[in-house]
């Protein structure tokens, strides 16, 4: 727009259009003489129109922590940010000008920094992995949902229900009888991936939680605490989720871990009852109870199931955000054909309980899909690659267990099989948890946040009150 169409613009809408606006400040401070009241008028002014367009970039930003956000529209806002600090910079050197040559030789370090990092592959993967972790934990909410994880098959009222513990014996069972029988590689992972991702769902609508599961908005919560972390008390408040975060899914493992033995065992017996014999058998128990030893490769693919895990999270933050930005919950209440079939009133009730539990679905879905299928793909390409999630391991050892016998618990292998146990909880819990803690450090841009400073201040909570991860405050017994 011409200067005086811009001028206009702005006297209309000078709340409304902080960008409008901020050109014709550009121009009356460029315009003003160096040294006069004039300059420093026009100067005041110009960081004021700055600041409110600033303020504008973040109210956009919290509009799409409610309705959604594309990666686009990161890169947009990524790039009116820049556009603002270098503005700011350049008000302060012409402000300046040769007077302070410590200020003149910042700038031209910071221009000389710029042109070297617009030639370099190097900075350009850099700089994409923060707009793609932004984009990826910008939906933060009020960081209740960590909150919300529970002992599995334990419903938040506190009650425990029969079948709830049957569903994990029963997904195990599932998963040895249709493993090592003769089929097909691609059939048997996609067995195992509608076995899991069905089971996982059901537990999520008894209102459980799977062990090492994560929240999908466990990094966009991290990376909420973690842009004001130089505010009084957002650092403490920064290590309190930590430790929220961590004591949930300490609770879940244990909770996973004291449901599965017995489930499994019940299944098990039901299946003797019924004429099936033990799942596995004794030859395939002992097999199975290899697998699971410390000594083997149990770290490695412990680790490897915490990347997935990881995934998943950050996959059902993504279909959370896809669904909500495309408004599919409001299209699919809105639906004709479906109005027609389930009637008018009840067509916004299934779009209210899809908004609710859309990222569950997309987490949990995947996750299955990502424990049944990634280890066949990549068996395809000739890599051995194992799922060690703690929950199916305990079941699987107890069923093995069963079908070996009593005298299991004499051989070495059991209690290598135990630790490994132990340790397959440990690393499904650090690596997701740590590629969470990255992907939040990496959307706040470089610079921002000391990683050091973090781990420092988590580990001095953890030395100053361990309870604090294991247990919940005395104030919410």
């Amino acid at each position: 727009m011409s200067h005086r169409v811009r001028k206009r613009t702005a006297m209309e809408r000078p709340l409304d259009a902080p960008f409008a606006s901020l050109s014709i400040a550009v121009h009356d401070f460029v315009e003003a003489q160096p040294g006069g009241v004039e300059a420093d008028e026009a100067k005041a002014a110009l960081k004021s129109h700055i600041a409110r367009c600033a303020r504008g970039l973040r109210d956009v930003a919290e509009h799409l922590e409610v309705y959604g956000v594309s990666t686009d529209l990161v890169y947009q806002l990524e790039r009116a940010r820049l556009s603002l600090q270098r503005m700011e910079a350049l008000v302060e050197f012409r402000s300046v000008g040769g007077r302070n040559p410590a200020a003149v030789a910042r700038f031209v370090a910071s221009l000389i920094r710029a042109n070297a990092a617009q030639t370099s592959v190097r900075a350009l993967l850099a700089e994409n992995g923060v707009l793609l972790a932004a984009a990826s934990s910008s939906r933060a909410q009020d960081g209740r949902a960590l909150h919300h994880a529970r002992v599995p098959g334990v419903p938040r009222d506190g009650r425990v229900g029969g079948h709830r513990r049957r569903r994990h014996g029963l997904t195990v069972a599932i998963k040895l009888a249709t493993t090592g029988h003769g089929l097909a590689p691609f059939i048997e992972g996609l067995v195992a991936s509608l076995n899991y991702a069905l089971s996982f769902v059901l537990i999520h609508f008894l209102h459980g939680t799977l062990a090492t599961k994560q929240p999908a908005m466990t990094a966009a919560t991290m990376a909420d605490h973690l842009n004001h972390a130089r505010e009084r008390g957002r650092m403490r408040g920064f290590v309190a989720e930590v430790a929220n975060l961590v004591r949930s899914q300490v609770a879940a493992i244990a909770g996973n871990l004291l449901l599965v033995v017995p489930a499994a065992l019940a299944v098990q017996a039901l299946l003797l009852v019924a004429g099936f014999g033990h799942l596995p058998d004794r030859e395939h128990a002992s097999e199975y109870v290899e697998q699971l030893s410390i000594l083997g490769a149990t770290p490695f693919y412990a680790v490897f199931t915490g990347v997935l895990l990881w995934l998943s999270a950050l996959f059902a933050g993504w279909f959370e955000n896809w669904a909500t930005y495309r408004r599919v919950p409001e299209a699919i209440g809105q639906n004709p054909t479906l109005q027609r079939w389930v009637g008018k009133t009840r067509a916004p009730r299934i779009a209210e309980a899809l908004e609710r539990n859309v990222a569950a679905l997309g987490g949990n879905v995947s996750l299955g899909f990502l424990l049944g299928m990634v280890p066949v793909v990549a068996l395809f390409f000739g890599l051995p690659l194992e799922v060690r999630h703690v929950t199916l391991s305990t079941g699987q050892l107890a069923l093995a267990s069963w079908s070996h016998g009593a005298g299991i618990l004499a051989l070495p292998a059991f209690w290598a099989a135990v630790a490994g146990i132990v340790v397959i909880g440990f690393l499904n819990l650090t690596v997701s948890f740590a590629l969470a803690m990255w992907v939040a450090i990496r959307s706040t841009g470089r610079g921002a946040v000391s990683r050091r400073r973090l781990v420092r201040a988590v580990f001095s909570h953890l030395r100053a009150a361990p309870r604090d991860f294991l247990l919940p405050p005395r104030s919410a017994r």
